[in-house]
């Protein structure tokens, strides 16, 4: 593996994610997983003196949010503290962490190891290999949670640990006031709307120092510090001026393990008064009405991944080629059996089921007209079916033994689940999805892998919508136990803390890397666990960063340890192989993600991943790596490259070498076994390209 030594504290700071670029006089071509050594020197006591303003502060800030529980020297040295993802080496970078001189190596996916751990290498080297470590079985290591100044809509907040508040409470009670200081960096200025930018404007500026007075009412002090440099002896003098503005309301909320200061601003910014924040009562998520107060219940990689598979699909031109072709009318047959098989719920048969239903309509500000139907069924089950071609309405249909085993509460989050189906319009893409490929069989496996993520997002998507028709989290979580194991926990008294605590035990076996979801629904502890966060993250960031955990489980196609080998080496070699007469053609790309979208769900974006490190590096490792696993892949690994070098109906002395060069030194094959399978290949299908022929 890799190793970059770095000193201390900057080591640490990279490896908790604090610090996103590390400066250099050289360069490597190098990009992927690197191990960060930690170099021998132990940071010196008056290490903050030493170093630009500018990385004072954000160690300043970082401190004072929480991010460096420790003692700068107490980080260890001489040793291997982590790793992280080496994405790119630039002469410019935007990162505050950058100097205006040298490489900036940007790091990304930073973990820290959960014990330093030994390495050799020489005083003095600051890149080498380290044979000791495997990149794909590294030391157990975690990713430290780092908080971070954000903003929502005109809200400021402001991370702090509890003992910040602890103290910030102690003055007030000593000296009726208190302040807290926060320096202006790159990453607390953009965390600022662009229309306060103004108290931003310059460089060598204090932010802002909040001060408690009362109840909710803080005082500011706005510094301005500059930095003076004596070129003689290269001292650096500060002068600070300080201006007192007027009171600002702010309020402190506890959250969890720590606090959040929120600051409501306005365009006069801190030095006016600004009315106390005020929670708004309802927020505008779709065009069909409005939803109670809460994070947007859209997840971005869902709409990513719609709208990457309906381009693929050309789904403008084939939603109107179904409009004017297509003659089966979904609508009327599931109406039809409906209207035959089951009831309709209506006023004033079901009089207390209409209530429901219609509650949760107007929770979700829904207008369409729908028709709800109850269907004797012993399956414990719900669906919905939207109705796009037609005037007619929709359709949403309970079974009755849903409506037997669950409470009302439950009952409500099982329909705003269905609408968020209707209000997504799930089903145009199940259409458009069935239409192309009326047997779902012959869709590309790389097409399946999509269409399966896009699934579960879509339905982890209709789950918050079921959290907002009925808001309560309980509800929700019984909803699914009961819906999975048909039995009433309701009556054996089960409380919220035990299903949650049982939903945990079970998501640890996805999140160990064991377990996959493939069906068109995630597994029930992926959808409690994401129901869990929607509820109670307060931020977006928060919800972000916890949802990217079960999405990880989302995207994995497979648990064999030849999986990200495999995936290494059909992207290195691909790239080798179609590179060998000089250029890449479209056709060569095709063959490649054709083949690596079996492995991957996003195989583009994969592949240029690849395409940025040492290609020829990447290529030897991975063929090492699967070579030591299952000696038996030889023969189709070297018959892939073949197959793709002929991909463009050409073949090459200078390629035909190739293949004997890497067929002998990676596979062990001699020369005429290597011609024989090129010899087979080309008789199993080998095409000339037409315009050599005219």
């Amino acid at each position: 593996m890799k190793a970059l030594v770095v000193p201390q504290p900057w080591a640490g700071l990279i490896c908790m994610g604090i610090k996103d670029v590390d400066n250099h006089s050289w360069k490597i071509d190098y990009r992927g997983k690197i191990l960060i050594v930690a170099g021998p020197d132990k940071v010196p006591a008056n290490f903050l003196e030493t170093i630009p303003y500018e990385f004072a502060n954000e160690i300043h800030n970082n401190t004072l949010f929480g991010n460096i529980p420790f003692k700068l020297q107490d980080f260890p040295v001489g040793m291997a503290i982590g790793y992280a993802n080496l994405v790119d080496i630039q002469g410019e970078s935007d990162s505050g962490w950058a100097e205006g001189e040298g490489w900036a190596f940007t790091f990304e996916d930073a973990r820290l190891f959960n014990e330093p751990q030994k390495v050799k290498y020489d005083t003095g080297i600051k890149y080498f290999d380290a044979p000791e470590f495997d990149p794909d079985n590294l030391p157990d290591s975690y990713e430290f949670p780092v908080n971070r100044v954000e903003t929502e809509e005109d809200m400021i907040k402001i991370p702090l640990p509890d003992d910040i508040i602890t103290k910030m409470m102690e003055e007030i009670e000593e000296s009726g006031v208190t302040y807290l200081d926060i320096f202006k960096t790159p990453t607390v200025d953009s965390a600022f709307p662009k229309k306060h930018g103004k108290i931003m404007t310059d460089s060598f500026k204090k932010l802002y120092a909040i001060g408690y007075a009362g109840t909710v009412t803080f005082g500011i002090k706005a510094f301005e510090t500059y930095q003076v440099k004596d070129w003689n002896t290269g001292k650096t003098f500060k002068y600070t001026s300080l201006k007192t503005g007027k009171p600002v309301t702010l309020d402190v909320h506890r959250i969890g393990l720590g606090s959040v200061l929120e600051s409501k601003l306005n365009d006069a910014v801190m030095l006016d008064k600004v009315p106390a924040p005020a929670k708004p009562e309802e927020v505008e998520v779709t065009a069909q009405g409005k939803v109670p107060a809460h994070l947007p219940p859209k997840i971005p990689l869902e709409q990513k991944m719609r709208d990457n598979i309906y381009n693929a699909l050309q789904g403008s031109a084939i939603d109107e080629l179904i409009r004017l072709a297509d003659s089966s009318d979904t609508g009327t047959y599931f109406r039809s059996v409906m209207e035959g098989h089951s009831l309709k719920v209506e006023r004033p048969l079901l009089d207390h089921l209409c209530g429901i239903f219609e509650e949760v309509k107007q929770a979700l500000g829904y207008t369409d007209p729908i028709d709800f139907y109850v269907t004797g069924n012993s399956s414990v089950n719900a669906f919905s079916v939207s109705i796009e071609n037609d005037d007619k309405p929709s359709i949403v249909n309970v079974n009755s033994a849903l409506l037997t085993l669950m409470t009302d509460q439950e009952v409500k989050f099982v329909l705003g689940h269905e609408l968020g189906h209707l209000i997504n319009h799930d089903s145009k893409m199940n259409g458009l999805l069935n239409f192309v490929y009326p047997q779902p069989g012959l869709m590309p496996l790389g097409l399946q892998h999509k269409v399966r993520l896009w699934s579960q997002l879509a339905e982890l998507e209709a789950d918050r919508y079921g959290y907002l028709a009925c808001g309560d989290l309980a509800a929700c979580v019984s909803a699914f136990y009961k819906m999975s194991s048909g039995l009433d926990i309701t009556k054996m008294n089960v409380q919220l803390d035990v299903l949650l605590e049982e939903n945990r035990r079970h998501l640890a076996y996805f999140l160990s890397d064991k377990g996959v979801s493939l069906d068109s629904h995630p597994v029930n502890p992926i959808r409690v666990e994401g129901l869990r966060l929607y509820a109670t993250c307060k931020s977006e960031r928060t919800l972000k960063k916890g949802m990217t955990e079960l999405t990880d489980i989302l995207l994995k196609v497979g648990t064999s340890e030849i999986d990200k080998p495999m995936s290494d080496f059909i992207a290195s070699a691909g790239l080798i192989a179609a590179n060998i007469d000089g250029k890449i053609t479209d056709v060569e790309i095709n063959s490649i993600l054709e083949q690596l979208s079996a492995q991957q769900i996003f195989a583009k974006e994969y592949l240029k991943a690849i395409s940025k490190q040492d290609v020829a590096q990447v290529f030897s490792e991975s063929v090492a790596k699967i070579m030591s696993i299952e000696p038996g892949y030889r023969e189709p690994m070297l018959r892939y490259i073949i197959n793709l070098i002929i991909a463009d109906n050409s073949l090459s002395i200078e390629e035909m070498n190739f293949i004997f060069e890497i067929g002998a030194g990676s596979f062990g094959y001699s020369k005429k076994e290597c011609a024989l399978m090129i010899a087979q290949q080309i008789q199993q299908g080998f095409t000339p390209d037409m315009m050599d022929l005219y």
